[in-house]
């Protein structure tokens, strides 16, 4: 399908999606780059760095709530470095995107990108233009390897 796709115009943007130059989903792209969103009404989340929160789920709680006159909040979480950290990588290897490697020597330093290099090597992912990217072979053991790298670096 990979083949099929990119020869028949279709550019892929993230680990399960494609699009034709200028169609890619602009809403998805603001989860994958940690840009600010909010959502409204129930069940909707929403983001600010580094703070994510939702709403609650029920409609009827979340009328009752408003009718009281308080924030129908579900739940907030406050992300720490290290979320921080494994977010970029997840979300960065997913897409065309990559993870900088700036964003990783900030993070862990410099030594952490020898780490990598045994992934270079398998055709998993590939260094360009001072950023990561994972390979069509990358993409389809990617949740392992995020895994791995997660791991790996963690211990350093």
């Amino acid at each position: 399908m990979y083949d099929y796709l990119k020869q028949n115009g279709f550019l892929w943007y993230e680990i399960s999606n494609w699009a034709k130059e200028g169609h890619e989903c602009h809403h998805n792209w603001r989860y994958w780059l940690r840009r600010p969103y909010i959502g409204l009404g129930p069940s909707a989340h929403s983001y600010v760095p580094e703070v994510r929160w939702a709403t609650v789920r029920s409609v009827r709680k979340y009328v009752e709530a408003l009718r009281q006159g308080r924030f129908p909040l579900d739940f907030v979480e406050r992300l720490s470095r290290e979320e921080v950290w494994r977010e970029v990588w997840m979300t960065g290897l997913r897409t065309r995107a990559g993870v900088s490697v700036d964003f990783i020597n900030s993070f862990k330093g410099r030594q952490n990108l020898n780490l990598l290099h045994d992934y270079t090597k398998m055709n998993l992912i590939y260094l360009e233009n001072n950023n990561i990217f994972i390979t069509k072979n990358g993409i389809l053991c990617s949740d392992r390897l995020i895994a791995n790298i997660w791991h790996a670096l963690e211990k350093v």
